[in-house]
């Protein structure tokens, strides 16, 4: 109850003013994106090319989500001082995402067993991780113990987490489901490779990554620290 009367729902719609402010924040995820798309091209479906896109993602992520903590408290944010902090926390930033990889993975495996009950498996699984990421960004919390610590989060702010859950999903799927099968089509009717679609659904995975994490690490601070910039 106490969770739903402090409830805020306007960093959602600043997060587009200090996105607009601070484009760079799309940056690490793109890059991210685009290391995915030379890895499939190079390497395939191999499993080990897959284990690294996934880890580079994740890195990415954390960096858009340090430098989005940036830019929230200073307003403007310098994607040289992110990456500095991101390089001394990359090892608990590669760790956090490796956790949070292994227990969706699980998660899904049981899920499959489940049927549409595992649906739901997933996406509570989802949803006390979602801080796992923030929580070593910005917090400095140890890779491991970061995924403890997004399910206190969790438990401790149910109505923020689900609402913070819910427009990252509908993000995410929106932008590199939908628009992208329309967008990414045309790429490549336009310009008749294959390769360009993929890298079209790049740029598209990362505008939609930096706005997560523009999202994520206000929620993150405003819960965590009590933070209001």
């Amino acid at each position: 109850m106490r969770d739903l009367q402090r409830l805020d729902l306007s960093p959602y719609l600043a997060a587009f003013a200090v996105y607009a402010r601070n484009p760079v924040v799309a940056l690490a995820p793109l890059a991210a994106a685009l290391a995915q798309v030379l890895l499939s091209q190079v390497f395939g479906a191999m499993m080990f090319s897959s284990l690294i896109a996934y880890l580079i993602q994740g890195f990415g992520i954390g960096v858009a989500i340090i430098t989005a903590d940036l830019a929230w408290r200073r307003g403007r944010s310098v994607f040289d001082t992110a990456w500095t902090e991101a390089q001394r926390k990359a090892p608990d930033l590669l760790m956090a995402t490796l956790g949070f990889g292994f227990v969706m993975f699980a998660a899904g495996l049981i899920g499959g067993m489940l049927g549409s009950v595992g649906v739901v498996l997933q996406l509570l699984a989802f949803g006390f991780l979602i801080y796992t990421l923030p929580a070593s960004a910005i917090g400095g919390i140890p890779g491991g113990a970061a995924l403890q610590v997004s399910v206190e989060r969790a438990r401790a702010n149910p109505a923020t987490t689900v609402v913070l859950a819910i427009v990252s999903l509908a993000v995410y799927i929106g932008v590199t489901v939908f628009a992208a099968e329309s967008i990414t089509m045309q790429v490549v009717l336009m310009t008749g490779s294959a390769i360009a679609g993929t890298v079209a659904l790049a740029f598209l995975q990362a505008l939609a990554f930096g706005y997560i994490a523009i999202v994520l690490a206000k929620v993150y601070a405003d819960i965590s620290y009590g933070r209001r910039y």
